[in-house]
């Protein structure tokens, strides 16, 4: 919203393109419409999931640049208060507008 990009159009124009995917249609496609909720998956966990990686990552020694931005990211979140039980994995949108004060409608 702060570039004036409809979000629905900007979900249609990605959808054709490589980041198309069944995950990226459910979560980005719910955000679109204000549903963060579709991809039924709490943030929390995913954020749990993504610290193990990362611990993995650093006990073998290996490069992992986007997962810690993945990691911050969800960290972030969950600071923000995106942490509860009902909050899944779509609610990052949700905290990346918070930190950006962008307003997205939130479907009732």
């Amino acid at each position: 919203r702060k570039l004036d990009v409809d979000p629905r159009q900007l979900v249609k124009v990605l959808n054709v393109g490589a980041i198309n995917s069944p995950m990226f249609q459910n979560v980005g496609g719910g955000a679109a419409e204000g549903d963060f909720s579709r991809a039924r998956f709490a943030l929390k966990n995913a954020a749990k999931d993504v610290r193990y990686f990362v611990q993995a990552m650093t006990e073998t020694q290996s490069a992992g640049v986007v997962t810690a931005a993945v990691n911050q990211s969800l960290n972030q979140a969950l600071a923000l208060g995106f942490g509860a039980d009902d909050k899944m994995i779509g609610s990052i949108i949700e905290a990346q507008a918070k930190l950006n004060n962008v307003d997205i409608p939130v479907k009732s």
